[in-house]
């Protein structure tokens, strides 16, 4: 099945600072789940299903984060030079 593409490549994502930016994403998740795992306990939710999840919605969140302040950037930029 093809991956279908949405919004940006993954070399914009990821240009010279946002390599960077994905690196230090990373590294602080990984920080995070470490810390949790050591005081997770759900009977129902095995934590590598958790860590998963929620490394999912971090990344989303961070997605949409660059989103709106590249839009922003672009309308303010665009002013700028509109006035």
């Amino acid at each position: 099945m093809a991956k279908k593409s949405v919004g940006r490549s993954q070399e914009d994502v990821e240009g010279d600072k946002g390599g960077d930016v994905r690196a230090s994403m990373e590294a602080l998740i990984n920080a995070m789940l470490h810390q949790l795992e050591e005081q997770y306990f759900n009977e129902v939710e095995p934590f590598e299903s958790y860590s998963k999840r929620l490394r999912l919605k971090l990344y989303r969140d961070l997605e949409g984060y660059c989103e709106r302040f590249q839009k922003g950037y672009e309308v303010i930029s665009a002013e700028m030079k509109n006035s």
